[in-house]
């Protein structure tokens, strides 16, 4: 087990989401087994946010 703090789970949401050994940004949960890769968390921004931070940028170049 590792000596790092556990985290909250996204799958169960109980605190046993702990980090990998052998693998550096892998983390598994001792309770039920999900795993993920935290290195590959950000995904790309959606349309929805792109299309807000276009309406943001509009609306300040007109009132400035």
């Amino acid at each position: 087990m590792s000596q790092d703090t556990a985290l909250e789970c996204p799958s169960c949401g109980k605190r046993g989401f702990i980090r990998l050994q052998d693998e550096s940004e892998i983390f598994e949960c001792v309770y039920c087994k999900h795993r993920t890769n935290l290195a590959q968390r950000n995904p790309p921004m959606g349309w929805l946010s792109a299309a807000l931070v276009a309406i943001l940028i509009g609306f300040l170049l007109v009132a400035g």
